[in-house]
């Protein structure tokens, strides 16, 4: 099968030699979060992080609701939150009963240091792209951890991501009181809203999307009406039939050494001779 791009997935081509078919010509990349750069999901780990810090003899005030929302949040997931929006809104309102009545600045101090934890391998890829194109993060996760991660700056000191995307919280006094959720949030139509609206009317130019899943479906069918295409990453087992290249595992290293091939991601009007 064949890209828009001209990327060919059939298992002939090495996937390095595929990934590099797809992103030589791509404008804009748009990327996701959870089991994508981080190896599960980042509120589960944020929300581990909180309950260990409020065992502080100063934050213990906290203890009490959080390990409250815990539980909550592991009976949801024991009963089947189910997959889809659906799935994706009970799981978002058990983790927002989770964290209630937690200061804003704790979350915040927290999830600043997600970005360092676990695997560094989409680090040194994503700051390849970033080199080439504008970088998109769109996640579900609650912004405080998308902000964290948007912030990132690679080695040379330049921000990784052009913008993010995360899930509002609803604060009051700088405490949180639950996430803004509308009718169509943690869809994955609206990840298509929110790179339209982050792009304020531009028209993408071939846009490449790296996903894991059903979250990014449509990403990955706006990606192609707009002359672009979707690498799906399976080491989180989730349904890439919507993607055009399926790499195994992580993922990162293959789009890394696509850069060592001849020409790297450089364009072919740029290639000399």
């Amino acid at each position: 099968m064949k890209t828009a791009l001209g990327a060919e997935t059939s298992h002939r081509v090495p996937a390095s030699e595929a990934v590099r078919s797809l992103v030589r010509k791509a404008g804009i990349c748009v990327v996701d979060l959870d089991e994508c750069i981080y190896p599960g999901f980042t509120q589960t780990t944020l929300g581990k992080m909180l309950l260990l810090e409020c065992r502080r003899r100063e934050r213990r005030r906290y203890l009490p609701r959080l390990l409250r929302g815990a539980l909550f949040l592991a009976v949801t997931r024991l009963r089947g939150a189910g997959r889809g929006v659906v799935g994706n809104r009970r799981l978002m309102l058990a983790f927002a009963r989770a964290i209630s009545g937690t200061p804003l600045k704790l979350v915040e101090e927290k999830a600043r240091l997600l970005p360092r934890r676990g695997p560094q391998d989409w680090r040194q890829a994503l700051e390849m792209i970033a080199e080439r194109m504008e970088v998109f993060l769109i996640s579900f996760a609650i912004e405080p951890l998308a902000r964290a991660y948007g912030e990132e700056r690679g080695a040379a000191g330049k921000k990784i991501f052009r913008g993010w995307s995360g899930t509002p919280l609803v604060v009051e006094e700088g405490i949180i009181q639950g996430v803004s959720l509308s009718p169509s949030s943690l869809s994955p139509q609206s990840k298509v809203k929110t790179i339209e609206r982050l792009l304020q009317g531009r028209v993408p130019p071939f846009p490449l999307v790296i996903g894991h899943g059903r979250d990014e479906s449509a990403l990955a069918a706006w990606a192609r009406e707009n002359g672009g295409g979707a690498v799906g990453l399976s080491a989180a087992g989730g349904d890439l039939e919507a993607f055009d290249i399926k790499l195994p595992g992580r993922g990162w290293g293959t789009i890394s050494r696509a850069f060592s091939l001849p020409g790297g991601f450089n364009r072919p009007e740029e290639e000399v001779p």
